[in-house]
């Protein structure tokens, strides 16, 4: 067994090194692999996986108990002019990731209103919304309604 560990060590040096010297291997992603499309696959333990892993968990909660967290100041979208003009209306869903300090971290469209400007207009608005008193970090899909009366 001792032998065995000793030839394996032996070859991986011999093979990995001349790969280190030169600069030619990136040992801090040697395990992960790459698909077709691009994105990396974790094969094995590297840095990318280690990374997600300390990355905080989000607790699911509705959109109606997120707003007894929200700060005073927070603001609607306001109607952007083209719509008004077109009279464009529909819904706009985000889902919100929501750090413990309340600060929105991400905020990403699920489901679009048809209109990219009333999209954009929701998503501006959200990123500058706070939260307090949050128990842990959330994860909130948040409708966004513009409708003309």
């Amino acid at each position: 067994m001792v032998k065995y560990l000793g030839v394996s060590l032996l070859l991986h040096l011999l093979v990995f090194l001349p790969f280190c010297l030169t600069g030619q291997l990136d040992l801090n992603n040697f395990y992960c692999g790459q698909n077709a499309g691009g994105a990396v696959l974790p094969v094995g333990l590297c840095t990318d996986t280690a990374d997600a892993a300390a990355e905080p968990a989000y607790a699911v909660m509705g959109s109606a108990e997120l707003a007894a967290y929200a700060a005073p100041d927070n603001l609607p979208p306001r109607y952007p002019p083209l719509a008004l003009l077109r009279r464009w209306q529909g819904e706009s869903v985000l889902l919100l990731n929501i750090n413990r300090d309340g600060v929105v971290e991400e905020v990403s469209l699920t489901a679009s209103s048809g209109h990219r400007t009333l999209d954009e207009a929701a998503l501006s608005a959200a990123r500058r919304w706070r939260f307090r008193g949050l128990p842990e970090a959330v994860q909130v899909r948040f409708p966004v309604r513009f409708v003309l009366d």
